[in-house]
């Protein structure tokens, strides 16, 4: 666990973990248990790790593509490809919440929770047949609304620190979009928010920071893009590995920048989750699931 690599401002991203996912995915500070929560999505583990790195596994029995934070106690909740469950706590039994009607050959991938308490969920298909996926809403009686049709590959989504509005990437899309919550009604605007070159990587998973920064994984392109609030990139962390998949900001701090990563053959370090510290920013508020 020795990997570092160099990033514009003389900050190094430091491997915290072994190669330990084939597809990691999904990262978030739970506070509770000061831990980075994150996946091995289709293997359907949850990895609970500290900042030493230190490591706990729940083999969840199926695949998991997203799993946030229940405002009750110690729970969770949890997706896999077609359904949403909750649970009380890690390692604990799953309780069905909901079943999303999403196109056939498609499956869920990537969300989070909304200032409302309700779970942000995407989809996309399995051959990338475009305009194939959804970006749906689950409440904490199980139901469920679609929100924006004709995405692609629904991926990272992160609110803003005010909560009204949203940053969203689909994947193969030509932009990094904004999400805005109409104050007075449940419309949702959708716009472009800063444009994406993909022949540099795909957009993957993002962060908020406190300024209203957004920090974006780039799938194939072996780095995590720092935007400012208006868009402008303002900094690349290089990592040692190709396909970094997601990124979440945590610590006591919220000044750590966690990664996570894809396995590829040939790379000793895809796999790992990799940290950069001592950044100057805080992490955006996270809201949990009000069920």
């Amino acid at each position: 666990m020795t990997a570092r690599s160099p990033v514009a401002d003389g900050r190094v991203a430091t491997q915290l973990t072994p190669p330990i996912a084939g597809h990691g995915e999904g990262p978030w500070w739970d506070h509770r248990v000061e831990r980075f929560v994150w996946l091995d999505m289709m293997a359907g583990v949850v990895y609970a790790t500290s900042v030493d790195g230190e490591t706990d596994a729940w083999a969840i029995g199926r695949s998991v593509v997203s799993l946030v934070r229940a405002r009750c106690g110690t729970g969770y909740v949890v997706a896999d490809a077609t359904d949403v469950y909750t649970t009380s706590g890690f390692g604990a039994a799953l309780n069905h919440l909901a079943s999303v009607e999403i196109r056939p050959r498609t499956r869920l991938n990537e969300g989070c929770c909304a200032p409302d308490g309700s779970l942000w969920i995407g989809s996309m298909h399995e051959d990338f047949e475009c305009g194939a996926g959804s970006l749906y809403r689950v409440d904490g009686r199980g139901g469920v609304t679609t929100l924006i049709d004709l995405v692609t590959v629904s991926n990272g989504l992160a609110f803003l620190p005010e909560g009204h509005q949203a940053v969203y990437v689909d994947s193969l899309a030509d932009s990094i979009d904004l999400l805005e919550l109409a104050v007075a009604s449940d419309a949702l605007a959708r716009r472009p928010w800063t444009p994406v070159d993909r022949a540099c990587g795909q957009i993957d998973g993002i962060c908020c920071d406190l300024s209203g920064g957004v920090w974006a994984a780039v799938w194939g392109g072996g780095e995590v893009r720092h935007y400012g609030p208006r868009g402008n990139l303002v900094d690349r962390v290089a990592l040692p590995v190709s396909y970094p998949t997601a990124c979440a900001l945590g610590g006591g701090d919220g000044d750590v920048l966690f990664v996570t990563t894809s396995r590829v053959p040939g790379e000793v370090a895809s796999g790992a989750a990799f940290t950069v510290t001592d950044l100057p920013c805080g992490a955006a508020p996270l809201w949990p699931f009000e069920g």
